[in-house]
């Protein structure tokens, strides 16, 4: 997938838009909320 994932309404107003960065930045917020630490999700390594 390349580009932004948009989130749309019932009436097709954009209500959320989803990236790398937004994806990256609400996942490592998650993990820093519940004190986990992050993987590194840059490469296909295991």
């Amino acid at each position: 997938m390349t580009g932004e994932l948009l989130y749309l309404d019932d009436k097709d107003n954009i209500i959320a838009v989803e990236n790398w960065k937004t994806s990256m930045d609400r996942y490592l917020s998650y993990c820093q909320a519940n004190g986990i630490k992050p993987k590194d999700l840059s490469t296909f390594e295991g």
